[in-house]
């Protein structure tokens, strides 16, 4: 896409295109990612889950310090 949008002109269709292309291919990644983390939370204990919980806690706080980075994904509840 951005040879597309680097050209002189680009065609606003052939844009959009790449752009549905690429909203797809997120929204995919997304739900893959939204089961894998459901599949793991099946296999945890309830105490394993706390402890999971806690982890991306501790990542979180960590993270608030990185200028324009977000912080990682909460934990599956």
């Amino acid at each position: 896409m951005r040879r597309l949008l680097d050209g002189e002109s680009p065609k606003l269709d052939d844009v959009m295109q790449w752009a549905d292309r690429v909203g797809a291919a997120e929204t995919e990644l997304k739900k893959r990612r939204l089961r894998t983390m459901l599949e793991i939370r099946a296999l945890l204990t309830p105490e394993q889950r706390q402890k999971l919980v806690q982890i991306f806690e501790e990542r979180r706080g960590h993270r608030k310090g990185f200028e324009g980075e977000a912080p990682p994904p909460g934990p599956p509840e």
